[in-house]
């Protein structure tokens, strides 16, 4: 959704935005996006899913959300970007949230 509010409305400004159903075709997925905007992205396995963190042009920045944290050190480990996030999913009496926990 683009803003409109004063101020907003002589720019490109869009509210926090998760997208789904992302393929690798669409350009969503093959650029960086600057912006509060974040693909949902499915995998089958870890080796598919830093194959395809991998085939890009930019790789400025990945990050990786699991409650595992031997798995994210795994597989960040083996994605080629500039800088690399580890978040870890944690859950308190406001509900679930995620935590940022290493940044190389």
């Amino acid at each position: 959704q683009r803003l409109t509010a004063e101020g907003l409305d002589r720019g490109f400004f869009f509210a926090p935005t998760i997208l789904s159903g992302v393929t690798d075709q669409m350009d969503i997925y093959r650029e960086e996006t600057f912006g509060p905007i974040a693909p949902v992205i499915v995998f089958d396995d870890e080796d598919e899913v830093i194959a395809r963190a991998n085939d890009t042009e930019f790789g400025l920045s990945a990050g990786v959300f699991t409650r595992d944290m031997a798995r994210a050190h795994r597989v960040i480990g083996q994605i080629k970007a500039v800088t690399r996030h580890r978040y870890r999913f944690a859950r308190d009496a406001e509900g679930y949230r995620a935590e940022l926990v290493f940044d190389l």
